[in-house]
């Protein structure tokens, strides 16, 4: 028989059913409703007493570590440009974060171009204001991640601190995640009152585009898959911050404060990658 103080429940990638993560006995195991994450409801699982390096390590695919951003110091590295077209907004870094300030429609965000090879970029966030963004505006302002390619951009951003609630850009449509967000029976957890670093990814291969939101790391909610023709090329750069519903920013600053924190950016991928 297997020994419950080894045994785990892996869950292992499948495209277009479920992502991987990796539980232990005991653990709450969330299941998501049909179209919540691709079209599954519920989760494949496997038990095994084998040694599973804990998400978000186990990512789509067989994909290698790239590079890291942990923000160390007092400001970004030389690879960083800040773009600050609204009044009155702020970037720094500080306590091993990157701090972006603003009212809620105004943008600043810092943009760096991907290492060679990357399929998938990730981070975390922490909301420090309370301000909500309507289900049905553009988001312009919400702090997130973009990740842009030659002909467009596609942005995670949050639109709720107390709901866990996110949504997609793409400069053309935009989607909000279910009224709920991340929690299920919509009841606001003692943690994300109080504030909780959310992990976002944007992440693609010959198919699609998807963009993921996550409470913990482990267990990942597709917010939006987008068809890769849409975009031409290779992407060629990440963004963090407040930005318009087209990834960039603009002039307005209306509205209460809307700040954040950003931390521990990855970059994963293929280092053998080649262009061509």
């Amino acid at each position: 028989g297997l020994d419950p103080a080894k045994s785990h429940l892996v869950a292992y990638h499948i495209p277009g059913f479920q992502h991987a993560a990796l539980f232990s006995p005991g653990d709450a195991i969330p299941i998501p409703s049909a179209g919540e994450a691709h079209s599954r409801a519920g989760w494949l699982l496997v038990i095994d007493e084998s040694t599973h390096q804990v998400p978000p390590e186990i990512t789509p695919g067989k994909l290698e570590f790239l590079e890291e951003e942990l923000f160390v110091g007092d400001r970004l590295g030389s690879e960083w440009e800040v773009y600050q077209p609204s009044p009155y907004t702020r970037l720094e870094v500080v306590n091993e974060a990157m701090g972006v300030y603003g009212r809620k429609l105004s943008s600043v965000f810092a943009q760096r171009s991907l290492p060679p090879g990357t399929s998938l970029v990730q981070c975390q966030m922490l909301p420090l204001s309370d301000c909500e963004f309507g289900y049905y505006n553009c988001s312009c302002g919400a702090p997130g991640m973009a990740v842009v390619w030659p002909n467009g951009a596609v942005r995670i951003s949050l639109r709720s601190k107390t709901k866990g609630r996110f949504g997609v850009d793409d400069g053309i449509f935009y989607l909000i995640q279910d009224p709920n967000g991340l929690h299920p029976n919509g009841v606001p957890s003692t943690k994300r009152e109080n504030g909780v670093w959310y992990y976002m990814r944007i992440w693609w291969d010959d198919k699609h585009v998807y963009a993921e939101a996550s409470e913990d790391g482990r267990t990942w909610t597709t917010i939006r898959a987008l068809p890769r023709g849409q975009f031409a090329g290779e992407p060629i750069s990440v963004r963090l911050g407040k930005m318009n519903r087209f990834s960039e920013g603009d002039s307005r600053s209306s509205g209460e404060p809307c700040n954040a924190l950003f931390r521990d950016l990855r970059f994963l991928g293929k280092s053998s990658y080649d262009p061509g």
